[in-house]
C-alpha cells in the first residue's frame, strides 16, 4: 500500500504563516543592523575628526611663542619671529591651519577636518592674564557630518570646547 506524501491545505497555511511571521520579524531587524552601522560610522567620523582638530590646535598653541591676534573667529600665533606665523580659521566648512613656509614665504594651508565633516561656529577667547604672566586661549567649534544609507540619512553634530596655554614666552 502506497501512502500519499502531500501536504494538506491546513499544513501549508500553517507553514506559510510561520515563515511570514519569521520574515516580518527578521527584515526590520536586518535593516536596523545595516542602518546602525551607517549611524556608528557617522558618529565615529565626527568624534574622531573633532578630537583630532582640537588636539592639533592645542598642540600648536602650546608650542608657539606668542599670540599675535585673537578675534572672535581667527587666531594668529607666531613662533620666534613674525614670519613664522600660524593662523586658524574656518572657510567653506573646513577648519584651516595656515603656516608660512620659512623658505619661500608662501602660505601652506592644512585642513584639520575631513571632507566628510563640516566645521562651523569657530570662536576664540583670550584668557591671558593682564600683566601677561600667562597666555591662554580658549576655542570652541561645532563639527557635523552626515551619511545617507538607503532611505535614511544619519546626522551627527557635536560642539567642542577647549583651551590651551603657551608653554613659554
Amino acid at each position: 500500500m502506497v501512502k500519499n506524501q502531500a501536504f494538506t491545505l491546513i499544513e501549508l497555511l500553517l507553514y506559510m504563516g510561520i515563515v511570514t511571521f519569521m520574515m516580518t520579524a527578521l527584515v526590520p531587524l536586518t535593516w536596523n543592523v545595516i542602518g546602525g552601522s551607517a549611524k556608528v560610522a557617522v558618529e565615529g567620523e565626527v568624534y574622531s575628526q573633532g578630537r583630532f582638530a582640537a588636539e592639533r590646535m592645542k598642540r600648536e598653541i602650546r608650542n608657539t611663542t606668542n599670540i599675535t591676534s585673537v578675534s572672535s573667529s581667527t587666531l594668529v600665533t607666531y613662533l620666534g619671529s613674525s614670519w613664522n606665523t600660524t593662523t586658524f580659521d574656518v572657510s567653506g566648512g573646513k577648519l584651516r591651519m595656515t603656516k608660512i613656509d620659512p623658505e619661500t614665504g608662501d602660505p601652506v594651508v592644512t585642513n584639520l577636518n575631513s571632507d566628510g565633516t563640516t566645521v562651523s561656529g569657530l570662536t576664540f577667547t583670550n584668557y591671558s592674564s593682564a600683566p601677561l604672566k600667562t597666555k591662554h586661549v580658549g576655542f570652541q567649534f561645532t563639527i557635523s557630518g552626515s551619511q545617507t544609507s538607503g532611505r535614511q540619512e544619519y546626522q551627527e553634530s557635536i560642539t567642542i570646547e577647549s583651551s590651551s596655554e603657551i608653554r613659554s614666552f
